[in-house]
């Protein structure tokens, strides 16, 4: 009888490794995308979410997948980022900040071709000529101008480096347009994107858009998903990718936000680009 050279040893090493190696085809075989998956979300008070929406379920839907959203409840923005970090919700888009990326897992795609980043002045109607001579950030500091801002956004990073004068509000941020409108708190303007602006001002017919200028800095949203929903970051991004490639975000874009431009005279506005921190 032949033997062979292999010791017994070394065969039971073959067969073990045979077998692992059946078992990890099987699973590789059995992974697949989800075709379905439900997304629980937090609205904020202004309720500014549906082009997000459309555009996550048309770019999954374009990948074979069926999104749907749950809305758990309408919230203040601490209250919703609270309920990202446990797990209760499943995304949010949000500015990359290091808070945020150091509790959310981050899908690195921008979302508005850096509308957010644009911000406009929401002022009082009597004070809309208040900057019409400024040409520069050293002339926006030296009107002495106050801006109000929620206390956890990144934009009270972009003020602060910037030297801009500012209050901040914990909890219901909604209530800056009361305040702002009322006067007498040393608040002289509230900064919002040109994305958001025209929205406000139908809301808040008290209060006037400034016509002069755009502060401009370099950040955009970008979808967050809380640690339960982590393992979606890459099939979001994919389908993400695939929508700016084929024109699909463009298109959401200019459905939602294609009269910004002309409404807001953006291309006669003095642009002052603000320091955008880390």
């Amino acid at each position: 009888m032949v033997r062979s050279g292999l010791p017994r040893t070394g065969w039971l090493l073959v067969i073990v490794l045979l077998v692992l190696g059946m078992v990890s085809s099987a699973g590789a075989q059995t992974i697949a995308p989800p075709r379905n998956i439900i997304f629980p979300i937090d609205l904020l008070p202004d309720n500014e979410f549906a082009y997000y929406r459309e555009l996550l379920v048309e770019s999954l839907k374009n990948v074979g997948v069926t999104a749907e959203f749950q809305v758990h409840a309408t919230v203040s923005q601490p209250r919703m980022l609270r309920d990202l970090q446990q797990g209760i919700t499943a995304l949010r888009p949000l500015l990359p900040s290091r808070a945020v990326d150091s509790t959310l897992v981050q899908v690195p795609v921008d979302l508005t071709g850096g509308r957010i980043g644009e911000r406009i002045l929401l002022v009082r109607p009597d004070e809309r000529e208040r900057f019409a001579g400024v040409t520069d950030l050293d002339q926006l500091r030296a009107t002495g101008a106050v801006a109000i801002l929620g206390g956890h956004w990144f934009d009270v990073a972009v003020w602060r480096a910037n030297r801009l004068p500012l209050h901040t509000l914990s909890g219901d941020w909604s209530r800056i347009f009361g305040m702002l409108q009322a006067g007498g708190r040393d608040i002289d303007y509230f900064p919002r994107g040109v994305s958001e602006i025209l929205s406000d001002a139908k809301r808040y017919p008290q209060l006037a858009i400034e016509p002069h200028l755009l502060l401009v800095y370099d950040r955009d949203f970008r979808f967050y998903l809380s640690r339960p929903y982590a393992r979606y970051a890459s099939l979001i991004e994919s389908a993400l990718e695939a929508a700016r490639a084929s024109g699909l975000m463009a298109t959401l874009q200019q459905k939602y936000w294609g009269g910004v431009d002309r409404a807001l005279s953006l291309d006669q506005r003095r642009r002052i680009h603000l320091y955008t921190p880390p």
